[in-house]
């Protein structure tokens, strides 16, 4: 349903139907509290989740985002989203493709929530709330948006990153010399790696590589193998 909402718009405008809906989704988790305890949050989950099969899980997710990237739809997607009025001339179905790319998204969101709580054996709507969109954010436009070993990317990233910010903030010792608490690092540090790179990177670190194409041009390169010296020419210095 709320697919036939969101593909209406386009561009940056998609982001505010995006977050609207994650307060009024927010808001009704926090309030119902005779269907979801509210900020209690709900204890007592069956917990059948491992590492183990959580990387497994992860690992199929991100091979079917490959397939799927590569296939036909995304590849049509990919134009929508380079130039709109020249795929809808080349006879692009644009409704269909959003709400199909937008429908895939939801069951992968909602294959995590189920990972996360049969994982934790607990959740609860603070666990989905703001902090966490801005820092799937972050990692998308660190890593690139456009590919999913971007993505892949920028979730190790962020990752080794906010934990490092977040144990700077509570004031480790270092070499016997205490750092004071910094509160708010870590919310300091994702705000400069997403300003930082619309800055510097706009398309992320790898743009819309994939790794196998860095490989490629790495092999190439290699066979070249390196470029002969040329000799001076006699006046040259």
């Amino acid at each position: 349903m709320t697919g036939y909402l969101i593909i209406r718009v386009s561009g940056s405008t998609a982001e505010v139907p995006t977050l609207a809906l994650l307060v009024i989704a927010y808001v009704i988790f926090t309030a119902w509290i005779g269907l979801t305890r509210g900020q209690r949050s709900l204890y007592g989950i069956l917990v059948v989740s491992s590492l183990a099969t959580g990387t497994v899980i992860a690992a199929l997710v991100i091979f079917a985002a490959k397939l799927f990237r590569d296939s036909p739809a995304g590849l049509q997607l990919r134009a929508l989203s380079e130039d709109m009025l020249a795929a809808r001339a080349m006879g692009v179905p644009i409704a269909r493709l959003r709400h199909l790319a937008w429908t895939l998204s939801a069951v992968v969101v909602a294959l995590g929530g189920v990972m996360h709580a049969t994982y934790l054996g607990v959740i609860g709507p603070n666990s989905f709330s703001f902090n966490q969109t801005f820092l799937t954010v972050a990692m998308v436009i660190l890593g690139g948006a456009r590919s999913v070993s971007g993505v892949i990317a920028g979730r190790l990233a962020i990752s080794v990153g906010n934990e490092i910010a977040r144990t700077i903030e509570n004031g480790p010792e270092i070499l016997g010399l205490q750092l004071p608490e910094m509160f708010g690092l870590t919310g300091f540090f994702l705000g400069a790696v997403i300003v930082g790179t619309m800055i510097l990177r706009r398309d992320g670190i790898l743009g819309d590589l994939e790794f196998e194409d860095l490989i490629a041009a790495r092999r190439r390169r290699r066979a070249r193998g390196p470029k002969p010296l040329v000799p001076l020419h006699e006046g040259q210095s």
